[in-house]
């Protein structure tokens, strides 16, 4: 069972990659942190998927927690495309496998920075 933490609860996030996580790979894979800068987000996340009522949330700020509580094999970056870049280098730094949705990053810089990890 690999761990997996969604950085970022847009609505992309929950019918691309939490539904079909829940829906067809639960026994492959499990979510075990949830990160988002707007709090209503979770209440609408869980709403839907009510197996992540116990799953931790953290604030955008809270990232080193969440790897630290959440364990993750794999983060999802989901969040506003000018966030990718941050949550996709951290979590290279925590040696963390990132799947992020397109676009990777916003600019040739953070392209190259993200390379470069």
């Amino acid at each position: 069972m690999k761990n997996i933490v969604i950085c970022g609860l847009s609505s992309r996030a929950l019918s691309m990659f939490i539904k079909p996580l829940m829906e067809r790979f639960s026994a492959h894979y499990q979510i075990t942190g949830l990160l988002d800068a707007d709090p209503k987000r979770f209440a609408v996340c869980k709403k839907k998927f009510p197996e992540l009522a116990r799953v931790p949330e953290f604030n955008e700020d809270a990232f080193d927690e969440m790897m630290r509580v959440s364990k993750p094999d794999i983060v999802i970056v989901t969040g506003r495309d000018d966030t990718h870049v941050t949550y996709i280098l951290r979590s290279l730094q925590w040696d963390t496998d990132v799947i992020t949705e397109k676009p990777m990053v916003t600019t040739v810089q953070d392209a190259n920075r993200v390379l470069g990890a």
